[in-house]
């Protein structure tokens, strides 16, 4: 190796260096940005709250930081309001908190802003920080209701299969799947539809694919000294793996998915054979037929 050669793979070797140093002194200055931003809205929200602090001395509050502070932004009045609402989202909420560090100040406000329920801002500011979303495709995803789509697709595939078998399952498990043989009603209930697909359990296994075979209805299992049932339990040849679907109609709900995790635990603990691969849950929402 000449020369040359060797000082290009320095360089390559010390830049790759530079801007790990960069992205972590970025990351603790935001950490540290955003530290400030919950202290000051804790501040101004308590001393509303126990001392009266009107919007009056709020813009007293601004005009004395921002000339304590030249050139510095952030310590307008619009955005002291911004900190003092960021403060009251999340403080009844400890397991988020670690969370809003990770990300911009400009990404957690469009979340706080946008999304209410808790579980769906632990969604937002999961994948903005996991992902390296930009705020414009934040903003983007959550108008598309990106949580949304993902409870209607929930299943452990990423947790419990191989990269090959994920693969596989790619192809055998469907989006959305055709019930309209069903014959169904439109005003149908979860229990309704159970029994159709059990009554029409050939044209099911057809449209589910050739891999599968069914094991059950309201499959028990028993866990110490109460009876649980899975709506439907299939066998999945090609992974080894007993496949778990709770169907679910309406909109979908965190407890849903502890609900297919626990299923699993006991699956897995009672049932699965001991060559067979771990099993697979799905949660199926129901949309008309």
């Amino acid at each position: 190796m000449d020369s040359l050669e060797t000082y290009e793979n320095d360089l390559l070797l010390i830049k790759k260096r530079v801007y790990q140093a960069q992205h972590k002194a970025f990351h603790q200055a935001n950490k540290e940005l955003i530290a400030l931003y919950w202290d000051l809205g804790k501040v101004i929200a308590l001393k509303q709250e126990k001392e009266e602090w009107g919007k009056s001395t709020v813009e007293r509050l601004a005009k004395d930081l921002q000339a304590e502070f030249p050139g510095v932004s952030g310590f307008g009045e619009r955005n002291l309001f911004r900190m003092r609402a960021f403060y009251l989202a999340y403080q009844d909420y400890p397991n988020l908190t670690p969370l809003v560090s990770e990300i911009p100040w400009s990404h957690n406000f469009l979340i706080f802003q946008k999304i209410k329920e808790s579980e769906a801002r632990k969604f937002y500011l999961l994948m903005t920080q996991r992902e390296g979303w930009s705020k414009r495709f934040l903003e983007d995803k959550i108008k598309q209701d990106e949580y949304q789509n993902y409870l209607e697709h929930i299943n452990n595939f990423p947790d419990t299969l191989s990269e090959q078998h994920l693969s596989k399952v790619h192809w055998d498990f469907k989006d959305e799947y055709n019930l309209s043989f069903l014959n169904l009603r439109d005003d149908f209930i979860e229990q309704e539809l159970e029994q159709a697909l059990v009554d029409n359990i050939c044209k099911f296994l057809s449209e589910m694919g050739g891999e599968f075979s069914f094991v059950g209805r309201q499959y028990k299992l028993s866990v110490g000294e109460k009876d649980f049932f899975i709506d439907l339990l299939f066998y999945h040849r090609e992974l080894q793996s007993l496949v778990a679907i709770e169907l679910k109609r309406g909109e979908f709900k965190p407890e849903h998915l502890g609900q297919i995790e626990f299923y699993l635990t006991a699956l897995d603990k009672d049932v699965r054979k001991s060559h067979e691969n771990p099993s697979v849950g799905i949660i199926a929402k129901v949309h008309h037929l």
